[in-house]
């Protein structure tokens, strides 16, 4: 099993299971079921997220198969919508989720930051107050 690594909101815990350990991917239908929200913006977003975000970044998904690219971070259940988050196309927590194997090496879906060596999670107050400023809403979201 994989280290317990520390989360942004102060918990300790192991990778989930639903996180292939192996050069797979997995289909997530119900993001929801996993007790998390994904967050999913266009790759260009994205990196302006990761550069501001800096080691404050939890995981990050990229996928570039789809025919706009995107960056998928996770975060606490219940934190994407609503209130809590802008509510824009690419917050998904009932979408679905290409969650790459930890020994994933395709070009096409990867862990861009990966759960190893940082929380899975990322703080949804850090990501609430920088969507604004780096892209109002996403059109392309998934």
């Amino acid at each position: 099993m994989t280290d317990p690594k520390t989360t942004p909101l102060g918990l300790t815990a192991p990778l989930p299971a639903w996180i292939p350990r192996g050069a797979g991917l997995k289909v997530i239908t119900d993001i929801s079921a996993l007790g998390v929200d994904a967050v999913c913006v266009p790759r260009p977003v994205g990196q302006q997220l990761l550069a501001a975000l800096g080691l404050g970044s939890g995981a990050v998904i990229e996928d570039n198969h789809q025919r706009w690219p995107t960056m998928t971070w996770l975060v606490p259940l219940g934190t994407a919508s609503g209130h809590q988050l802008p509510p824009w196309e690419g917050a998904r927590p009932d979408g679905q989720l290409y969650v790459p194997g930890l020994q994933q090496r395709s070009r096409r879906l990867f862990w861009r930051l990966h759960p190893e060596d940082r929380p899975l999670l990322t703080d949804p107050a850090a990501l609430r107050d920088l969507l604004p400023r780096t892209s109002g809403r996403s059109s392309h979201g998934g």
